[in-house]
């Protein structure tokens, strides 16, 4: 996982573009990697850099870096139990052309994840995007209108044990994430909900 530098380091007087995020490890990053690239070529659009996959939880947008340690508690405060992904299929967004890596049925903790962030981070009173969680990996833009969606045949297994906190640069060059600091989750439970 590649980190550009802690929340601690970061400098206090600019504005940061933050969000909280699942990134993939390692053998799903590579099948995702390789399924972006397939897409993008049978679409005609871009691929996501390989770095830059991720599934978004919480969505903040500009904020100044002064006001980074409420963020990075927002994220201390979760106590969500970690979950089998599987992506399972191919998703596709209007206008602007995306398609994504989503999964048909979500687990229950991957939502209660999202909720508890956004949650968080309005009991903090800082800006959380409202618009309803749809958990999906971007995997490539432009173009994208002519590749139907459907399923996977085979899905992306990621098992769900850390998420983070990442800064979007500015500009178009890739990688374009930095992570942060990131959290552990706890370790399902047998018969427990989180």
């Amino acid at each position: 996982m590649y980190y550009g530098g802690l929340a601690d380091k970061a400098d206090t007087s600019a504005s940061l573009r933050l969000f909280f995020a699942l990134w993939p490890p390692p053998e799903a990053c590579r099948r995702l990697t390789e399924l972006a690239s397939s897409v993008a070529a049978a679409a005609g659009a871009r691929p996501v850099h390989p770095a830059d996959l991720h599934l978004t939880l919480a969505f903040i947008g500009a904020l100044p870096a002064a006001l980074l340690p409420l963020a990075c508690a927002a994220g201390a405060a979760q106590d969500t139990a970690g979950a089998l992904l599987s992506l399972d299929r191919i998703e596709r967004w209007g206008e602007a052309a995306v398609l994504g890596c989503g999964q048909a049925a979500a687990p229950e903790s991957l939502q209660w994840l999202a909720d508890g962030l956004a949650a968080a981070l309005r009991a903090r009173g800082l800006p959380v995007d409202a618009r309803r969680f749809r958990p999906h990996v971007t995997l490539c833009r432009g173009g994208a209108q002519s590749l139907p969606a459907g399923s996977l045949a085979t899905p992306i297994d990621w098992r769900m044990e850390s998420f983070v906190l990442a800064q979007s640069s500015a500009g178009h060059t890739a990688p374009r994430y930095r992570i942060l600091r990131e959290w552990p989750l706890q370790r399902p439970v047998p018969g427990g909900r989180r």
